[in-house]
């Protein structure tokens, strides 16, 4: 049977919908997630919330969630602390860069813009011993996250009470009352923390010297996620001496923050880069130029970062010459977490699982000169930089009988394991064989530039958003 038979029937009525009685469980709990916009102390409750799930799972990809969602929540928190522990700066870069003239007016301004900084500074003098402790026990609970196998009940059980306790001290209201920021690797990019994790992976391969001391600067709002990680991850390996500081270089940098990268300038730290795909290598730029003020010379910075699609060159700029000296370990975005969850075979057995809940027998992945038409297209909106991916997925609900459904449209997002989003949409008409139009399925994913393949091509459009937590 021909692709071109295949498009004879839309798609009209929708089916019920069929989460699988796993995930009916599980997510009944979080209706919290509808809210993407909350403030730190929402988060607050919702991380007690999931502590205290911690030792009520009964499923393994339960009690993995849980603690992703502890580790997204906790990062949030300490990405708005810091910056709250900073206090607000102006940042006159441009307005100089136009009018070079009125530089000295501008260094006037600066000076008076900073007194009351200063004053903060001193107000919040107790917040920060109190970040200090939460650190510890962040750390604490991530070194746990990222080790491989099942980990002791009692140990994660004491890891997490340490946090609760954190958490009910009474915390000042204009913090309570900020909103978080939201990384764009993963609200946008389509990043894991497994990808993460990979990086470090590449740098303990390339750097095995457990012995030196390391300090891993996360750039904020990424680095308050990917350094915690990271060093976690890194002392997990065996090196001895790992520090985590996070920075926004383009707002200027606390002195305890400066007086943490003196201390690992002076023990001859090397320095690790984190951040999210970089645009042109300015900000990276700015963070090498704050490490070698703090004693910390280029060959030994390394900057570890993913490379989204439709940036591979942004190492190419004028802006990347300050970085010459510097070493970088990239991820490309084949080597990406949910590229790989794009593979035939891992769709097809989660194809199978949801449709298997419906009574098909079986379901394949098909290459479909609709979809490659369809990417074709796509290729060509660069707006966006979410990526979506278009084939024809085969179902067989009885020997002999083969279904397929139809999307005109990208569908709404149902089936969540995995960060798959299943269409909603049946072809009508008699039983029997019958011919449909194709069945596009978006997925959560990876970049893979447009290579003719079809079932598997992607593009970096985002033509419907998926809620967080896909």
């Amino acid at each position: 049977m021909s692709n071109k038979s295949f498009l004879l029937e839309p798609a009209r009525e929708p089916l019920q919908t069929e989460l699988l009685d796993t995930e009916v469980r599980f997510y009944r709990s979080y209706p919290w997630c509808l809210n993407i916009f909350p403030t730190i102390g929402e988060v607050v409750q919702h991380l007690h919330h999931e502590l205290e799930r911690l030792d009520q799972l009964d499923e393994e990809w339960h009690h993995s969630e849980v603690m992703t969602n502890v580790f997204l929540l906790s990062s949030a928190m300490t990405d708005a602390l810091d910056d709250f522990l900073l206090g607000e700066d102006y940042d006159f870069s441009k307005a100089v860069a136009v009018v070079p003239e009125i530089r000295p007016a501008i260094s006037v301004l600066k000076s008076l813009v900073e007194v009351p900084r200063k004053f903060h500074w001193l107000r919040v003098r107790r917040l920060r011993q109190w970040r200090e402790d939460w650190e510890i026990a962040v750390e604490q609970f991530l070194k746990l996250f990222v080790s491989e196998g099942r980990l002791g009940g009692n140990v994660l059980a004491a890891s997490g009470s340490r946090l609760a306790d954190l958490l009910r001290t009474k915390l000042p209201g204009d913090l309570l009352s900020r909103r978080p920021r939201f990384p764009a690797a993963f609200s946008t990019q389509d990043l894991t923390h497994v990808d993460i994790l990979t990086l470090g992976q590449k740098f303990v391969t390339a750097f095995p010297d457990r012995q030196r001391p390391l300090v891993v600067v996360g750039l904020r709002t990424a680095g308050s996620y990917f350094a915690p990680l990271l060093g976690a991850y890194l002392r997990t390996e065996g090196y001895r001496d790992v520090e985590c500081v996070t920075i926004r270089p383009k707002k200027g940098i606390g002195p305890w923050e400066e007086a943490r990268l003196a201390s690992c300038g002076r023990s001859g730290a090397r320095a690790v880069i984190v951040d999210e795909p970089p645009d042109t290598g300015s900000t990276l730029a700015n963070a090498v130029g704050i490490l070698r003020k703090a004693g910390i010379i280029a060959r030994d910075v390394f900057a570890l970062l993913p490379v989204h699609p439709t940036r591979r060159d942004w190492n190419r700029g004028y802006e990347f010459l300050p970085l010459a000296e510097v070493c970088v370990l990239t991820l490309l975005p084949e080597e990406w977490h949910k590229h790989r969850r794009l593979e035939p075979d891992v769709v097809e057995s989660l194809l199978q699982t949801y449709y298997g809940k419906r009574a098909y027998v079986n379901a394949r992945v098909m290459t479909s000169t609709t979809a490659e038409r369809f990417n074709a297209q796509l290729q060509h909106l660069r707006k966006e930089r979410r990526l979506g991916m278009v084939g024809l997925p085969r179902v067989h609900s009885s020997p002999g009988t083969i279904r397929f459904r139809a999307a005109s449209s990208w569908p709404p997002r149902r089936d969540l394991v995995h960060g798959v989003a299943s269409p909603e949409r049946s072809p009508s008409g008699p039983a029997g064989p019958r011919a449909a139009a194709s069945h596009c399925r978006v997925v959560r994913g990876g970049a893979r530039p447009l290579d003719g393949s079809g079932n598997r091509s992607l593009t970096d459009v985002e033509p419907r958003r998926l809620p967080q937590g896909a």
